[in-house]
């Protein structure tokens, strides 16, 4: 299948739990034969074809600065700034180890929740409420 563009270049971030690698891990060079018109000849390039981290699928479409896509074969969706990509599967989430990563999560909590009050988001807000009480409802006694 092919991959799916699910955002462009300031019209899509990748999400808190997405995590950060350099592209150029990622690239993998083929070589291919052109012919010159000038030499009159034929030449050698290469090119550079991104690979999905996880499925190795050559992708689709190159991966341009600030676009997001989902790979077609196995789900995994990535967004490249620069060098650095961000790639995130929104079925598996994050495991929390230690105290720092869940102070992390509470800030990146505060800060979203924060942003939901200021643009009076109150859809999001309520969603907040309800993962909470949900969560809530859960705690073992």
């Amino acid at each position: 299948m092919e991959d799916i563009k699910i955002g462009g270049f300031q019209g899509f971030k990748y999400p808190a739990i997405a995590e950060f690698f350099t592209l150029k891990d990622f690239l993998k060079p083929v070589i291919y034969t052109k012919r010159s018109i000038f030499l009159e000849k034929d030449i050698q390039k290469v090119k550079h074809i991104f690979c999905c981290p996880r499925c190795n699928k050559e992708a689709d479409h190159e991966q341009g600065h600030g676009d997001a896509y989902q790979c077609g074969k196995c789900g995994l969706k990535r967004q490249s700034f620069g060098n650095g990509l961000y790639i995130w599967d929104d079925k598996k989430r994050p495991k929390v180890t230690n105290t720092s990563d869940i102070d992390y999560f509470k800030h990146k909590l505060k800060i979203e929740i924060s942003i939901a009050l200021s643009t009076q988001n109150y859809e999001l807000v309520s969603e907040f409420n309800d993962i909470f009480n949900n969560a809530i409802k859960n705690i073992p006694k």
